[in-house]
């Protein structure tokens, strides 16, 4: 999940709008706040026509000012910043559900890459278990205690099931990519599965309270109740 909040490319892209939407109320509020300007030029003539202005051309002039100005009333302004504070908050509330459904996804796909990879040790383990009894099968017949109708049947449940293991990890394969993709990393990285249990250090908020109330028969039929 933390990983899903710092790499999905959707939440990237839901906060960096929201960063959009708050340059925009800085640009918006920025027209009423005081506007301060600073004024300078230089100018020099020639000796010459200086003095022969009699002083009305002096020969360098320096005029430097400062100006300061602020909007008492500006209606399109007032009303240009209070759309973008609206905008504002609905980009921030969008991220949030942005956020939580980024959360809520990663944590849906992972447990959907190890619903898939159970999936998968299930049907491993039945085709293991039918190519045994197609053995058997095969000997039995050998020495003559059955007929071929055991073998013809294992070798068609086996044929079933070796289809039911490729369409297996091939769910394991879709699973593994929709939760590279939630994650915003490569589609082909490959994670280290572990599966979660009820003594997962993760639920140790939810099992720690309720073991109190199951560590008797009465206590566990009043939660229970």
């Amino acid at each position: 999940i933390v990983t899903a909040l710092e790499k999905n490319f959707a939440l990237r892209a839901r906060v960096a709008g929201t960063e959009t939407s708050r340059q925009e109320v800085k640009g918006a509020a920025g027209t009423l706040l005081p506007q301060l300007a600073a004024v300078a030029n230089y100018q020099r003539i020639d000796r010459d026509r200086a003095q022969a202005s009699g002083g009305l051309f002096p020969e360098k002039t320096l005029v430097a000012g400062l100006g300061l100005t602020q909007t008492i009333f500006d209606d399109e302004a007032t009303t240009r910043v209070r759309l973008a504070r609206a905008a504002l908050q609905a980009a921030t509330a969008l991220e949030k559900v942005q956020r939580l459904d980024t959360a809520n996804a990663a944590a849906q796909a992972y447990l959907q890459l190890l619903s898939a990879r159970a999936a998968l040790r299930v049907a491993e383990q039945n085709a293991k278990a039918t190519q045994k009894h197609l053995e058997l099968a095969h000997l039995r017949q050998r020495v003559g205690t059955s007929g071929p109708e055991d073998i013809y049947r294992f070798e068609s449940l086996s044929a079933q099931q070796r289809s039911e293991v490729i369409a297996a990890r091939m769910q394991v394969e879709r699973a593994r990519t929709a939760l590279n993709r939630v994650l915003g990393v490569d589609a082909t990285t490959r994670w280290e599965i572990r599966d979660v249990a009820l003594d997962d250090p993760a639920f140790a908020g939810l099992t720690a309270p309720i073991t109190g109330f199951i560590d008797n028969r009465q206590s566990f039929e009043r939660l229970r109740t």
